[in-house]
């Protein structure tokens, strides 16, 4: 899978401008913050999706993105829930 941002420095301003805005007085919370997020987007670029189609992992990417344009941590949560969902409903059927 290719990684879901490919420009770092904009992504850098992302993560930044996200906490900036969610801890605008509490430094010790933004720099938690930054860590996470960063930690977030390196587990999304590094998730592995056997036997689903390409299509599908991409309309997964798009609705987190769309969805929490600013938050790695919650595009990891969404796109964890969305592939476990459908694996479920391919197997229900």
């Amino acid at each position: 899978m290719n990684t879901i941002i490919p420009d770092l420095d904009n992504t850098r301003k992302i993560i930044e401008e996200h906490c900036r805005n969610e801890w605008p007085n509490d430094f010790n919370m933004r720099l938690h913050c930054i860590e996470d997020q960063e930690k977030a987007l390196n587990k999304i670029n590094n998730l592995k999706f056997e036997g689903i189609d390409q299509k599908v992992i991409n309309q997964i990417f798009n609705k987190a993105q769309k969805d929490w344009p600013t938050d790695f941590e919650m595009q990891l949560v969404e796109i964890n829930e969305q592939i476990e969902a459908y694996k479920k409903l391919k197997n229900h059927t």
